[in-house]
């Protein structure tokens, strides 16, 4: 069985920030496993500020013969690529199912709900938006409002950690309606037991710190997991809780492949509207194009990089 692997790069149409950094483009690595009768494709993207591991790590480490002895051990977006390469190498996941959020920037409020109802003309359910930066009473606000249009049980709130416990507090006692979830309100998950009487709380940069005993103990909520950045998801499935596989940025490839897994585990729709921070000219680079059609992602049509836009490592 032959691997090799493909340096790739894409450009978003602006920049986009996360996390305090700022980013131009989205850039890793293409797996191609080749058994002599199919080919098979995975991505490796770690998400630089949040993966453990770094682009260059990964390809320090597939240059070497033996990173293949033991899967377990390798970073997590090598995992990821690997394990989807072979799903894919294999014909596995062929079945469509509901996408989730359309995710929201945070602006002015009349064009927010102007998104908001074209999204939901276009047959999109589930909404996300991010907030935590502004002014507390305009996201309140904007919450409220945007709850009232939607129904408050579809829309999901993603607050980055950006308050302390009384304003947290502050926020969720200020809302109309329960919401379906609140992401990390706070900048310390210890606090989230207690927010948990007031909204439900859901999981995410926090999963990296917890080991699966402080899990266990943690409050019962909705995990949100992206597998590019925690690649142990059997260790999450374990604990029954609510999975929302969601997306760190990647290309059609692994969005495909994120789509495909969530296919597999979860009910809830999931969190992979960010294809559109990509240059048009991106999907010119595979064959095959993700199509979503009222809400969902249709994840029967396989995308294939282009090998003439890569660079063989």
């Amino acid at each position: 069985m032959l691997y090799s692997w493909y340096r790739w790069i894409l450009p978003f149409k602006s920049n986009i920030k996360l996390g305090g950094r700022s980013y131009s483009k989205r850039e890793g690595l293409y797996l191609k496993i080749n058994d002599g009768n199919s080919v098979g494709w995975g991505e490796a993207s770690p998400l630089p500020g949040f993966s453990l591991e770094t682009l260059e790590d990964i390809i320090k480490i597939v240059k070497k013969k033996d990173y293949l002895s033991d899967i377990s051990k390798l970073p997590s977006s090598l995992q990821f690529a690997i394990y989807n390469a072979k799903c894919d190498l294999q014909k596995q996941f062929d079945s469509p199912f509901k996408v989730a959020s359309a995710l929201l920037a945070v602006g002015d409020l009349d064009g927010i709900l102007n998104q908001v109802r074209q999204a939901m003309d276009a047959g999109w359910q589930d909404f996300k938006i991010k907030i935590g930066r502004g002014n507390q009473d305009d996201e309140i606000k904007l919450v409220n409002c945007v709850a009232e249009l939607t129904g408050a049980q579809h829309l999901r709130i993603d607050c980055n950690r950006a308050w302390n416990f009384a304003k947290a507090k502050r926020f969720m006692l200020s809302l109309k309606h329960k919401i379906a979830f609140i992401e990390e309100p706070t900048i310390s998950p210890v606090y989230y037991n207690k927010l948990s009487k007031y909204q439900t709380i859901a999981l995410d940069e926090t999963l990296l710190r917890l080991n699966p005993e402080e899990l266990s103990k943690a409050t019962k909520g909705i995990l949100v997991c992206k597998p590019t950045i925690l690649a142990n998801i059997n260790r999450l499935l374990s604990e029954k809780w609510p999975l929302v596989i969601s997306s760190a940025l990647e290309s059609p490839l692994g969005i495909s492949h994120l789509a495909k897994l969530h296919s597999e585990c979860s009910k809830l729709s999931a969190g992979l509207d960010t294809l559109n921070f990509f240059e048009a000219d991106t999907l010119k680079k595979f064959h095959g194009n993700l199509k979503i059609d009222q809400g969902f992602i249709d994840v029967q049509e396989r995308i294939i990089p282009k090998e003439e836009f890569l660079e063989q490592l």
